[in-house]
């Protein structure tokens, strides 16, 4: 059984309602410009992505979303839609941050996971004006006891920038096992438009 058997519209209002119920948002003025089926390791899921309507571009701008389409659960999101305003915020703030928004999401998860570290996280996104913007967080790193890996990225006003889990870890390789629907580079590779990227970034395979 899968929670999205149905048309492409019955999987973006899905996806709406679950992302409204971990408190997460997209720009209403943005468009769906993906919608993809493909996999988390061994589990089927659905990717969504939306970016503005006036500058709909890889690399650019973006809210990415990838659910499980078995059971519902949310796997991975991000919103990079450039420089936040305000500083970061501090380690703890980050971790305690990071903590509540884990229990909101799925508490009995939330509640197998020990945070590794903490620390500062950039991405960067093309703008407008073809420059390149960065886009900073803090990074909160987490293990789960099943030994999976799940991790946010909190703005400065605390906002989840990027939030994804049960990621695998090659430990002899030293890159990610589990695909990354969320990164453009990686996502070109796949797609056949840009050189597989190196270690840490996870092989280029669907």
């Amino acid at each position: 059984m899968t929670l999205f058997p149905g048309r492409d519209s019955d999987v973006t209002t899905a996806v709406a309602a679950l992302l409204a119920k971990c408190r997460l948002s997209i720009p209403r003025t943005w468009i769906l410009t993906a919608l993809d089926y493909a996999w988390h390791d061994e589990r089927p899921v659905v990717v969504l992505r939306h970016q503005p309507a006036g500058d709909p571009r890889p690399g650019g701008a973006h809210a990415s979303v990838v659910v499980d389409r078995a059971d519902g659960t949310l796997l991975g999101w991000t919103r990079l839609d450039g420089p936040r305003p305000g500083p970061l915020p501090g380690t703890e703030e980050a971790h305690a941050a990071a903590e509540a928004f884990w229990h909101h999401v799925d508490p009995l998860h939330a509640e197998g996971l020990t945070v590794q570290w903490v620390a500062q996280h950039d991405e960067t996104i093309a703008t407008t004006s073809g420059r390149a913007g960065a886009v900073s967080g803090m990074r909160v790193n987490a293990r789960h006891i099943n030994g999976l890996y799940t991790w946010a990225v909190l703005a400065g006003d605390l906002s989840v920038l990027t939030y994804e889990r049960d990621v695998q870890w090659d430990e002899r390789a030293a890159r990610r096992r589990t695909q990354m629907w969320l990164h453009d580079r990686w996502r070109a590779a796949v797609d056949g438009t840009a050189p597989a990227p190196g270690a840490p970034y996870a092989p280029a395979r669907r």
